[in-house]
């Protein structure tokens, strides 16, 4: 008789971290930026879908997700995956930003 080994390499992505991203207004945050470390490497970057949802599957472990929009003030959250987990962010406005907004100009000086 002969014994079969197999082996398997690689991590198995069991779980995942979902979430939703909506502004301070309640209002989804479209193709919004999810970038994921484990520790100071980035593991994962996706963009949240036309409703602000986005889905990563990650192994075990803890993860630093940074979730950001043009405008708003970056999110950043600590998050222990075991199993499933759900990571929303309500993002802020952010005041700088706001002078994108609305320029004024000034009309120039005519030259002869």
């Amino acid at each position: 008789a002969t014994l079969t080994t197999i082996v398997f390499c690689g991590s198995i992505h069991a779980q995942s971290v979902r979430g939703k991203m909506k502004s301070e207004a309640s209002k989804s945050l479209g193709y919004a930026n999810v970038d994921i470390y484990k520790g100071d490497k980035k593991v994962a970057s996706v963009l949240t879908d036309a409703e602000g949802n986005y889905n990563v599957k990650l192994d075990t472990g803890l993860y630093r997700v940074e979730m950001q929009y043009f405008g708003y003030d970056k999110v950043v959250k600590e998050v222990r995956v075991t199993s499933d987990e759900m990571v929303d962010a309500k993002l802020e406005k952010n005041e700088e930003s706001e002078m994108f907004d609305y320029v004024e100009s000034e009309p120039r000086e005519k030259r002869n």
